[in-house]
C-alpha cells in the first residue's frame, strides 16, 4: 500500500512538472524539425500502440487446511521484479476531455512461495480510460480494467498418484490505475502510470486422498513507463 501511495504521489509530481518538460521537449523538436509543437494544442483522438517496462510486485496469502478439521493455516508470500509489455487503444477527445478503450499484455515473471509455490507470468487486460487534457500536450487519466492473470501452481508433481483437482490458470480480477501521457510531438506519446490488480478468483488445489486443500488469492501492483505512437 505504501508503494501505491508513493506511485500516485509521483504521478502528481510528474503532472506538475509536465509544462516545463513539454516546453523543453518542444524546443528540441523545434530545432530538429523547424516546427513549434510546444505551442500547438494536441489532438488526442485516434488509435495508438506502444511498449512499456517497469517494476511489478505480487503478494498473496496461502491457506492450507485438512478435512475434517475446520481450520486453516495461513501464510503470506510476495515477489517483485522487472516487467515488460505492450498496449494498444483508441482515444476520443471532446473539448478538454478524453475517453478511450485500451488492451494490454504484460509479462510479470512473479514466483510466490509456500507449501505449493505458484508462478504468475502473463496478464492481459481490457480497460476504459477517462482523462483531462491540459498544457497543450499533457493528458492526466484514470483507468479501470478487467484483468486476466495466469496463476499456476508449480509443484503438482508431488501430488502424483493421488486423486486431486486443480483450479488455476487465468483468473479474472478488477484492476485500477492512474497516469499521465505527454506528447513529445504530434505522434509520439510518453506515458508513466501505476496500477493495482485486486484479489480475484482463488487458485485452489483439493487433494481428495488426504483431505488437504490449498487456496491462493494473489494481488498485484506495477509502476511502468511506456512509449506509444499515435496514428
Amino acid at each position: 500500500m505504501k508503494l501505491i501511495v508513493a506511485t500516485l504521489a509521483g504521478l502528481a509530481l510528474s503532472t506538475v512538472a509536465a509544462p516545463a518538460f513539454a516546453q523543453s521537449t518542444g524546443s528540441a523538436f523545434n530545432d530538429m524539425w523547424g516546427a513549434d509543437y510546444s505551442a500547438a494544442p494536441s489532438n488526442w483522438t485516434g488509435s495508438y500502440i506502444g511498449i512499456a517496462a517497469g517494476y511489478a510486485g505480487a503478494s498473496a496469502s496461502q491457506s492450507l487446511s485438512v478435512a475434517p478439521f475446520d481450520f486453516a493455516a495461513h501464510t503470506s508470500h510476495s515477489d517483485g521484479g522487472a516487467m515488460i509489455g505492450g498496449y494498444a487503444g483508441y482515444n476520443y477527445q471532446f473539448d478538454s476531455y478524453v475517453i478511450g478503450a485500451e488492451g494490454t499484455f504484460t509479462y510479470l515473471g512473479q514466483r510466490l512461495g509456500g507449501a505449493f509455490p505458484a508462478d504468475i507470468d502473463w496478464q492481459f487486460g481490457l480497460a476504459v480510460r477517462a482523462g483531462y487534457a491540459f498544457q497543450d500536450n499533457t493528458l492526466l487519466f484514470v483507468r479501470a480494467a478487467w484483468a486476466l492473470t495466469d496463476v499456476r501452481f508449480a509443484k503438482l508433481g508431488e501430488l502424483a498418484g493421488t486423486a486431486y483437482t486443480v483450479k488455476d490458470g487465468y483468473r479474472s480480477a478488477l484492476q485500477l490505475g492512474a497516469g499521465v501521457d505527454i506528447k513529445l510531438d504530434p505522434n509520439w506519446i510518453l506515458r508513466v502510470e501505476g496500477n493495482y490488480t485486486f484479489e480475484g478468483g482463488d487458485a485452489e488445489i483439493i487433494d481428495y486422498s488426504s483431505g488437504m486443500s490449498v487456496k491462493l488469492d494473489p494481488s498485484l501492483y506495477d509502476v511502468r513507463a511506456g512509449l506509444a505512437y499515435q496514428f
